[in-house]
């Protein structure tokens, strides 16, 4: 996981406007794109980011359940909730639980 790129791609993105038509290829697809190589480096490093950091990160938990296929990736989402109530919704777990295919 490329960290670096990361942190690069959230500083960009965070001075785009919403209605930027590429948004989902220019960003997303490479945020998602390098947070699903490793779970528990996904895991680590989500742990270190800031609240603002997982403003822009939190769409993606969805796609990085589907993708990791686990339920400690959804306990570790409702942890760090506890720590970013205003960041990190029940609405954003749901959605990382239903991707998990049973």
């Amino acid at each position: 996981m490329d960290k670096k790129e990361i942190k690069e791609l959230i500083l960009w993105r965070k001075n785009l406007p919403d209605n930027y038509p590429w948004l989902e290829r220019d960003f997303w697809s490479k945020i998602e794109s390098e947070l699903t190589k490793n779970e528990n480096e996904t895991i680590e490093f989500l742990k270190t980011c800031t609240s603002e950091e997982l403003f822009y990160l939190s769409e993606s938990f969805e796609e990085i359940s589907f993708v990791f296929q686990s339920r400690e990736f959804v306990d570790f989402l409702k942890e760090l909730a506890k720590l970013h109530p205003n960041i990190i919704t029940d609405v954003d777990i749901k959605w990382a639980e239903d991707a998990i295919l049973d």
